[in-house]
């Protein structure tokens, strides 16, 4: 493949969004003093910030279909009984109110819920993009540190109730984009290519192929070779040297940002161009391989399934979130490909089906393991077994 340019733009330095403005902002003045109703988990079913005075807060916004978010349960749980005296923690969701009913009865919780479904307006008095997001606010109601669940450590809880500077990274929530980096000369040049260092007070991020643009935003070189060569996310890939420095996170050659633009390309041939100019500059290198390795096998249980088999007028469409398959007029294929992704375990479809299928598989992220009781309803089954399986092994040079 030949370009008649390509302009490299390495290491630019980015303005942040408005809504990182907005919100490092309020870090330094007083908290709203939000009425908090819809309080689901806790003795009360609604209360006001002002209620807890003399005590710190911390509010932290998250989603049922955020894994992260989850992750980080245990650790505030654990804040929030011990320090129970100078501390309240009130988390926000806002899925409805019956898929919070729902991940209470699947995953039991030791802090409440504040429902956010009327229009978003708890997110208004902290705006952000991602989650989670979480707000320090000290004693005397001062907004200390905005940050994310993930990076809070119990020295930061100690700092907000004894009433110090939380040292927590700065983080508005948002998802850095990488906007407007290839300049005003677009119409100029086939393929343009911005590389950008890894941002230590920056998301991971990933925009997917869209009018020529293709974002990569602090994102380790294997999940980009996942991306590139669309190859499942880690279960079908292996590190030649388990070892490997590039496996880790947070040092700054350890993850890079790159967008390309090129208008005229297709998603393949942009796919392409990124792997090209890899292969010259990236420290990480891949071949593939077959071998054996432990996997699930999807099978039937019995000759019947209890799937709806679609109609041939039916338009085929497929849609995945945290909560869930959604499938119309689809194969096995997708089905096999969303266990995957959720079980992180290469998933073998051995069922023998090949008709098109209505599908509609529920997933509850706090409760992986409900997945078999949702194949068995219709009539398919998981099991351990032994595959060869063609693996994506990652080879770096450090």
């Amino acid at each position: 493949m030949t370009y008649t340019k390509l302009i490299l733009i390495a290491f630019c330095l980015l303005a942040t969004l408005n809504l990182s403005a907005q919100s490092s902002k309020l870090i330094g003045k007083p908290a709203p003093d939000i009425h908090f109703t819809d309080v689901l988990n806790d003795t009360q079913t609604s209360y006001k910030l002002s209620d807890f005075k003399g005590k710190a807060v911390i509010i932290d916004f998250w989603s049922t279909s955020c894994r992260p978010c989850i992750e980080s349960f245990p650790k505030l749980e654990k804040w929030q009984k011990d320090y129970q005296k100078d501390l309240k923690i009130v988390t926000i969701a806002q899925d409805k109110k019956a898929r919070i009913i729902k991940f209470l009865q699947n995953r039991k919780l030791a802090l409440p819920v504040v429902l956010d479904t009327n229009d978003q307006q708890y997110v208004r008095y902290f705006p952000h993009e991602a989650v989670p997001h979480t707000i320090f606010i000290d004693k005397s109601g001062m907004v200390q540190s905005i940050t994310t669940a993930g990076l809070v450590t119990e020295k930061h809880i100690k700092e907000l109730i004894a009433g110090k500077k939380v040292t927590a990274q700065y983080s508005d929530g948002v998802e850095k984009e990488i906007e407007n980096l290839i300049g005003s000369e677009q119409g100029e040049t086939d393929v343009q290519i911005v590389q950008k260092p890894f941002d230590k007070n920056a998301y991971s991020v990933y925009k997917s192929f869209k009018n020529g643009r293709l974002t990569f935003i602090n994102m380790s070189y294997s999940t980009i070779y996942e991306i590139l060569y669309n190859y499942p996310n880690r279960t079908r890939t292996r590190w030649e040297n388990p070892k490997s420095y590039y496996r880790g996170w947070g040092a700054p050659d350890q993850a890079i940002g790159l967008e390309i633009y090129a208008p005229t390309f297709t998603k393949e041939q942009v796919s392409s161009a990124i792997l090209g100019y890899l292969s010259g500059i990236a420290p990480v290198k891949v071949k593939f391989e077959e071998r054996e390795i432990d996997v699930k096998v999807l099978t039937k249980l019995s000759d019947t399934v209890k799937m709806e088999e679609a109609k041939s007028d039916d338009t085929p469409a497929v849609s995945t979130s945290a909560n869930g398959l959604e499938m119309k007029s689809g194969g096995l294929e997708n089905l096999a490909s969303f266990l995957e992704d959720n079980l992180s375990k290469p998933i073998i479809d051995e069922t023998g089906l090949t008709k098109k299928y209505n599908l509609s598989f529920p997933w509850y992220p706090e409760k992986p393991n409900a997945c078999m009781e949702e194949l068995e309803k219709i009539g398919l089954t998981l099991t351990d077994g032994k595959r060869k399986v063609k693996l994506m092994i990652l080879v770096a040079d450090k």
